[in-house]
């Protein structure tokens, strides 16, 4: 799978910190997927993430797991590795999300993903979608 990947500069892409990883890997785990090849009953997977027109500010983020078996090009998909986070971004929604960071957090106010996004000019109230 690592040579597929273009090796890119991590900090103009999609970043994942350690807790967010440890949510993905879970979350994929429920899914009996997983990023990392570990065994063949499992499906290795990508984290996709776009930019869709949605949520009060008029863009959301959509993240969702896609089959590393499934066929990309290069000319309008990024693929590349964060945190060890295998990552799928369309090229209409990379510059949207370029130098996004995805953290996760469970507190007691709060719990799950929250993105810090660079490009946002302003976000709603629960910063789950950014203009």
């Amino acid at each position: 799978m690592t040579e597929q990947l273009h090796q890119i500069d991590d900090s103009h892409h999609v970043q994942i910190t350690d807790s967010a990883k440890d949510f993905f890997i879970r979350f994929a785990a429920q899914n009996d997927a997983s990023f990392f090849a570990v065994d063949e009953d499992k499906k290795t997977v990508y984290l996709r993430i776009k930019a869709i027109a949605g949520g009060c500010s008029g863009l959301q983020y959509n993240l969702s797991l896609e089959e590393t078996s499934c066929e990309w090009n290069p000319m309008e998909e990024t693929v590349w590795v964060s945190n060890d986070i295998s990552i799928m971004v369309d090229s209409k929604s990379q510059p949207l999300l370029d130098g996004l960071i995805i953290d996760y957090k469970n507190d007691l106010m709060d719990s799950g993903l929250t993105f810090s996004n660079p490009n946002a000019t302003s976000t709603c109230g629960c910063g789950k979608s950014f203009r």
